[in-house]
């Protein structure tokens, strides 16, 4: 009985590490897409000829009570015409930013795609509390890092609750949708 106990104890700690290798190994493929997506928005907003496309869109109003309120959102972006199925012009989403105010808040999106599908999210919200939520989605490994970047000297981060839920991954993915959306709409009306 001891030895049936301690095997399956055994087999559940190999597991366990197997698990964590495997999201450690997602999580650092995804960081080397992102840097390697900033490094090409960088080469392409210095006037780079053959690099990725870009559209930006920028809404301003002023409303009162709370005065100016902006976002502007900038897609990074490949086309490439035809390739063989005769669906004409497609455009593959490489990199969404949207970054906006309400009032004295500030809020920043960002959504990394690789061959055309989405592979991380960040959600930045300057509300009180400040939170901060990623979601990596890579090789069928969805991990979802919501954090409070509240400050602790004045509001203690153990009184801070933050509910980490499958509802903050959805969000981030039809975000994510309805951006790519407005690209195809926004492309193809030129």
């Amino acid at each position: 009985m001891r030895k049936a106990l301690f095997f399956i104890a055994l087999m559940l700690t190999v597991f366990s590490a197997s698990a964590q290798d495997k999201k450690a190994e997602a999580l650092k493929e995804v960081r080397a897409l992102y840097a390697k997506a900033l490094d090409n928005i960088k080469e392409r907003d210095s006037e780079c000829s053959e690099c990725i496309d870009k559209i930006t869109i920028k809404n301003e109003q002023m409303l009162g009570g709370t005065g100016k309120h902006e976002k502007t959102t900038t897609f990074y972006f490949d086309q490439n015409w035809d390739d063989g199925s005769g669906n004409g012009l497609r455009i593959e989403p490489k990199f969404f930013r949207v970054s906006y105010n309400y009032a004295a808040r500030t809020y920043l999106e960002e959504y990394l795609y690789e061959d055309g599908k989405l592979v991380f999210a960040f959600i930045k919200e300057n509300d009180y509390p400040a939170v901060e939520t990623r979601v990596y989605i890579k090789n069928g490994i969805t991990i979802l890092d919501k954090r409070v970047t509240a400050d602790t000297q004045t509001h203690p981060f153990n009184m801070l609750q933050v509910n980490s839920s499958n509802e903050d991954v959805q969000k981030a993915v039809n975000n994510a949708k309805n951006l790519s959306n407005i690209l195809k709409s926004v492309t193809t009306s030129y």
